[in-house]
């Protein structure tokens, strides 16, 4: 087994996200899989290149503006038995207002047993 090398824990999170690829007019819409305060894992119909720029749109809960992050992938797997992949996005730059509203929701998530 690998050894774990995320430096923050994460929580399941199905949260509704829009990833838009730098350099591409498509706009991917999916969920994401699980969240920390540092990145996301989710659902992708399509490899996204590691180290490609991904401009973020997270909604945490219904009737909040959305967050909007900046992000690069930083991994991305073929789902067996499917066309889709997963998707490991990594936060860049995070001010401290939305580093406190990713820290709120994941505290409220990780909270909750799976």
């Amino acid at each position: 087994m690998t050894p774990e090398r995320r430096l923050h824990p994460r929580a399941r999170a199905y949260r509704p996200v829009r990833l838009h690829p730098r350099g591409s007019p498509a706009v991917i819409e999916t969920l994401t899989k699980d969240l920390s305060v540092c990145g996301l894992r989710c659902l992708c119909p399509k490899p996204v290149p590691v180290g490609l720029p991904v401009n973020v749109e997270l909604v945490l809960g219904q009737g909040q503006e959305p967050l909007f992050l900046e992000g690069k992938a930083v991994w991305f797997r073929t789902l067996p038995d499917s066309e889709q992949y997963d998707l490991g996005v990594s936060f860049l730059d995070l001010s401290e207002q939305k580093r406190r509203r990713l820290s709120v929701y994941f505290d409220s998530v990780a909270a909750v047993p799976a």
